[in-house]
């Protein structure tokens, strides 16, 4: 059974907001910025091994979260997530087993599912785990060594998504309806209001 120590989280939090309106990053639930918020969810689950992946103001953002283990900056998120995950695999490949993709506005995830996804990985290097929910497989997903080429060549090459169905890789399922919640615009703030969360902003 692998061990969180070789598995590292990378949180996206690059993105420019557009349908947000503002950085979302910095949006507060639960009365603390969604960015810290999805680093303690990471940071409970695999410790120090969290990498933040900066852009659109990151200035702004990196202040919100001084307590992150690493940081890299992304300097073509304007061209989408996909230039992110390829930056966190660039900055992980040489020291992580496996890293868990995971955008920052997805805050029901807790650090138990995060876990789960751990614990679903056999060690092989050709294997992925996503999260599943609303019929499909998702982020957040665990995505090991023999996909690191592959997710560094994403800005150039397609999405993510793609290495799901690519036969090179075993891909497992591990299910997580909470991950169905990730704040695009403030529209869904209010639409998703039947989702509450009764565990502390560290667990």
């Amino acid at each position: 059974m692998p061990t969180v120590s070789n598995v590292y989280v990378a949180l996206l939090a690059a993105g420019a907001s557009r349908r947000f309106g503002s950085p979302k990053q910095l949006y507060e639930w639960q009365g603390i910025p969604l960015v810290q918020h999805a680093v303690n969810r990471a940071s409970d689950a695999c410790g120090d091994r969290v990498l933040l992946v900066l852009g659109h103001r990151w200035r702004a953002v990196k202040a919100a979260v001084p307590n992150v283990p690493f940081i890299t900056l992304n300097e073509r998120h304007d061209r989408g997530m996909n230039t992110s995950i390829a930056a966190a695999a660039r900055s992980l490949r040489c020291v992580a087993d496996a890293i868990i993709v995971m955008p920052v506005d997805q805050p029901l995830v807790t650090a138990d599912h995060l876990r789960a996804l751990v614990n679903a990985w056999s060690g092989d290097p050709d294997k992925i785990v996503a999260s599943h929910y609303s019929g499909i497989d998702g982020t957040p997903t665990l995505f090991a060594a023999g996909a690191y080429d592959q997710l560094v060549s994403l800005d150039l090459d397609g999405g993510a998504r793609t290495l799901l169905s690519d036969e090179r890789y075993r891909v497992e399922s591990v299910a997580c309806e909470a991950a169905a919640f990730d704040i695009d615009s403030p529209d869904d703030l209010e639409q998703r209001s039947q989702f509450t969360q009764s565990e502390s902003p560290s667990t």
